[in-house]
């Protein structure tokens, strides 16, 4: 079946157990790098970071509110439950980021993404109890860029290949109906994991991701949804 029209699911971008899973309390992290960007967070809530030394990395459990510095342009999210399922929801800047449902009994198992950012903002993770999270910052290094820019537009699953170089990638989706999965895996990953639809909030999806290659883009489970992906320079 390739739409899954629920409005609770096992997990994943976005969700039909968003309003069934997740939520409640929720571990406020630790941060590791500049004590300036640290100071707030307390080091017995820590799960762990491996962030190098000066980088912004923010570790923790469950729902949480924290600010990514201004100048934090790249971020590293990953997300692991080991329960059957649960949300992981991230908005950033006022903007949804993450919404998907991962967990034991889910494909994929666990979230692990690389977002480009305005510049730092505030962090909200929401109904993913039990979730543990880490975002680490991702140094800048040049990226290599043809003059001729990767441009992909399309409807429904398909499989492509983008150009095998470090390159940024915008995503857009777009579901005229109430509801649709929009699933996209990039070299074996999962990159987007999302339900979009005029009856869901946001109602389309837009992300800018890094990638360090290209490689095989498979899009699944989303039957109706207009796509674009075009290369950031």
């Amino acid at each position: 079946m390739n739409t899954i029209k629920r409005l609770i699911w096992p997990w994943l971008f976005l969700t039909v157990a968003i309003f069934g899973c997740g939520g409640g309390d929720g571990n406020p992290g630790r941060c590791s790098g500049s004590p300036v960007y640290c100071a707030e967070y307390a080091p017995s809530s820590a799960i762990g970071s491996a962030a190098q030394s000066g980088l912004f990395s923010v570790s923790g459990t469950g729902d949480a509110v924290f600010d990514i510095p201004v100048g934090v342009t790249r971020v590293h999210i990953q997300a692991t439950y080991t329960g059957s399922t649960s949300n992981f929801i991230v908005a950033m800047a006022g903007s949804t980021a993450v919404n998907v449902i991962i967990g034991s009994t889910h494909v994929p198992v666990a979230f692990d993404g690389t977002y480009l950012l305005a510049g730092g903002g505030a962090v909200q993770i929401t109904k993913s109890a039990g979730v543990a999270w880490t975002f680490t910052e991702v140094p800048v290094t040049s990226v290599a860029v043809t003059s001729s820019m990767f441009l992909k537009v399309g409807s429904n699953d398909a499989v492509f290949d983008i150009p095998a170089r470090q390159t940024k990638i915008r995503i857009q989706g777009t579901y005229a109906g109430a509801t649709s999965n929009f699933i996209v895996n990039i070299a074996g990953s999962n990159v987007v994991n999302a339900i979009i639809g005029t009856s869901k909030s946001p109602s389309s999806f837009d992300a800018t991701y890094l990638l360090p290659t290209g490689g095989t883009v498979a899009i699944t489970f989303s039957n109706g949804v207009d796509w674009t992906f075009t290369e950031v320079p």
